[in-house]
């Protein structure tokens, strides 16, 4: 049987290189792929990390621009201001300050075309012509995002659905592989850190800071994440604080 091919949507986060590591575990780096995505983003600072993890992973890279129009409406693409806070402060049920209109359901979508477009097309340059016959298409959501429906587009109900239409949309050539879904940020890095992911690589800041701000939400939850794992964060933040 011909292995699958490995279609990683990699942010150049922490968890998103979890899910790249883990594909190259899985298989390997001929059959990878990693697709990040620009579309006006605060934090696009963390593309250019991308770019460094799949060099280090030695697999196939690529950015694609979206038209920032569809993403209008949150603070991370916007010219708001993000507020300093931790996902613990919002209330059951509220969706997060920081959630972006449908973003990984474009993301998804978007993979899942590009997927089914290397199949049809055949190619790699390795293996040459007709190499892969389906794909597994990995995302990095997890069940913290999940917690609360802060992100909706993070929940076991939303995946669900969006696994049906990409299987049902590729006539079964493509699998979504949301891996994640029942992990604490803590147990992907402590399961991260036993297969050599590249954390020092990855960025983790919605301000898209350098050295990291250490105090919008997702540099709280990395920072606490590692200390619960009961690992040092190898990223330099301007306030450490968790």
């Amino acid at each position: 049987m011909k292995p699958p091919l490995s279609v990683v949507i990699l942010s150049g986060g922490l968890d998103s290189t979890t899910a790249l590591g883990i594909a190259v575990e899985d298989s390997s780096p001929d059959d990878v792929w990693a697709v990040s995505y620009e579309y006006g983003q605060k934090h696009a600072v963390e593309i250019q990390q991308a770019i460094l993890i799949a060099e280090h992973y030695n697999v196939k890279h690529s950015i694609i621009p979206l038209n920032p129009q569809m993403f209008k409406g949150g603070v991370l693409t916007t010219d708001e201001e993000i507020e300093d806070m931790r996902y613990d402060d919002l209330p059951q049920g509220t969706m997060s300050p920081t959630y972006v209109p449908f973003r990984n359901g474009n993301l998804i979508a978007q993979s899942a075309s590009f997927a089914d477009s290397m199949l049809r097309s055949g190619f790699n340059s390795a293996r040459g012509l007709a190499a892969w016959d389906t794909a597994l298409l990995y995302c990095g959501m997890h069940a913290e995002d999940a917690a609360g429906f802060a992100y909706a587009d993070c929940t076991p109900e939303f995946l669900g659905a969006m696994a049906a239409a990409v299987l049902i949309g590729t006539y079964e050539r493509v699998r979504l592989h949301a891996l994640f879904q029942q992990a604490t940020k803590a147990e992907i890095i402590q399961y991260g850190m036993r297969i050599e992911v590249p954390y020092h690589l990855t960025h983790s800041c919605y301000r898209g800071e350098r050295p990291a701000c250490g105090r919008c939400s997702t540099c709280h939850a990395r920072l606490e994440a590692f200390m619960e794992a009961g690992f040092p964060d190898p990223l330099e933040y301007a306030n450490a604080r968790a």
